[in-house]
């Protein structure tokens, strides 16, 4: 994955990052491989720092001459059993991240090109562009924006700190059969109830996972327990004859999960529960964000598969919400995101004063400037990190394994496919 970052500072107040998405000491937890060889990858190809600004452009499949991890422990490596990039094959869904506070995206011949009061501070080729995430008050010429609207790149707008504002993308009318049979779906209670069992399945035995994972090498109890707790909501799941009823079975398991993590934790960072609406804390603060970024990835997934992003089925159809994208993304959220998080912090790459702490209860725990720059080059090393695709078998990156589901779920939904499949790692 090829990705370009401008890193600055923002002006604007933090809101909540998910608001349209349905320990041992620091040090003690070694991460999955890929994660922190990556990162240090990502960082080694930046290009110079031009006054404020950075532009990394970064060829995250060429990293396969990284050493490995000194003192990287093989039981948690083979954990999640993922491994650093390769150069084989092509990156997927390249990103383009604007964060420069008064950048603008221009457009020139077949290059996007970056500037900054008048002067150019990068020039990139369009064809290295899959969407852009556009944070606080960068801006972009009506020239590019038309350009990407012809190219189908979606460019996701939210402020500095990672609300979510809309989405400028084309209307697309290729797919209209396959929209029409997936709205037709999701109109059928029983097929969404099965396929939302599917869901549920698949998140809360990947939260399994994560809980397994950490509790092998440590006295922890409450993680055993939590993990027990999880395993009876599974085998419960088959019980539930309404969505309603098994929204119910979900939070049981995700109530009982945080729990478990909670206890991984030092008490400096302040996490009782999860807490979206706004993250009053740091843990919570990461998972929000990070969830945001996982959303938008599985969007662009979404539509390049020619599936309405609006049409759910586990998560009920409203005005303005990707209730589709918020059912895909449950599955990935335990093995990408939470594991990434955990791994930042248990290892100390990321510390609670890396944070600004609300003054009041109903403002947002905000991350720093430099905290926003680690987690996103952690989070495309995570997404690049090469994991088994438990149905097809194939060594995929995690967006590959996520366009995979996709393609399940849009078989699922033409009828050549009984069932919706989740992807559970082992």
């Amino acid at each position: 994955m090829r990705k370009l970052v401008l890193k600055c500072r923002t002006t604007d107040e933090q809101t909540d990052y998910a608001e349209m998405l349905p320990p041992e000491e620091p040090g003690a937890e070694e991460p999955i491989p890929g994660e922190q060889q990556a990162e240090a990858a990502l960082v080694e190809a930046e290009p110079a720092i031009q006054g404020a600004l950075a532009l990394a452009l970064t060829e995250a499949l060429k990293q396969e001459q990284e050493d490995t991890v000194p003192g990287a422990d093989a039981e948690d490596r083979l954990a999640i059993d993922e491994e650093e990039p390769t150069s084989d094959g092509d990156p997927l869904l390249r990103t383009l991240y604007l964060m420069e506070h008064g950048c603008v995206l221009g457009k020139e011949s077949e290059r996007l090109v970056v500037r900054k009061n008048g002067a150019v501070l990068q020039e990139i080729p369009a064809i290295k562009v899959d969407q852009i995430m556009v944070f606080g008050h960068s801006q972009i010429t009506t020239q590019a924006m038309a350009f990407c609207l012809i190219e189908r790149i979606p460019i996701v707008l939210l402020s500095g700190r990672g609300r979510y504002y809309g989405v400028i993308d084309s209307l697309d009318t290729d797919p209209v059969l396959l929209q029409r049979d997936q709205f037709l779906r999701s109109a059928d209670p029983e097929f969404c109830l099965g396929l939302a069992r599917a869901i549920v399945t698949g998140k809360l035995q990947n939260m399994r996972l994560i809980l397994r994972r950490y509790a092998r090498k440590r006295e922890a109890p409450a993680l055993l327990a939590a993990e027990r707790s999880l395993r009876g909501v599974v085998a419960d799941i088959e019980k539930a004859q309404t969505l309603e009823a098994l929204r119910g079975y979900e939070g049981s398991g995700s109530k009982a999960y945080f729990e478990g993590l909670r206890t991984l934790l030092p008490a400096a960072w302040g996490f009782q529960k999860r807490v979206r609406q706004p993250p009053t804390d740091p843990f919570n603060a990461l998972l929000s964000y990070g969830y945001t970024l996982l959303f938008y990835n599985i969007y662009a997934l979404v539509r390049a598969r020619g599936l309405s992003p609006h049409a759910g089925f586990l998560h009920p159809l409203r005005s303005g919400h990707p209730a589709l994208v918020s059912d895909l993304i449950e599955e990935f959220r335990a093995p990408v995101v939470d594991a990434l998080v955990l791994s930042l912090v248990l290892n100390g790459r990321l510390g609670a004063d890396d944070f600004t702490y609300a003054e009041t209860p109903d403002k947002a725990c905000m991350l720093s400037d430099e905290a926003r720059k680690t987690f996103i080059h952690a989070f495309e090393a995570k997404m690049n990190a090469a994991v088994t695709h438990p149905t097809t078998g194939r060594r995929l990156d995690y967006r590959r394994c996520i366009d995979e589901q996709v393609q399940i779920m849009a078989s699922v939904i033409r009828g050549k496919q009984p069932a919706y499949t989740p992807m559970v790692l082992r």
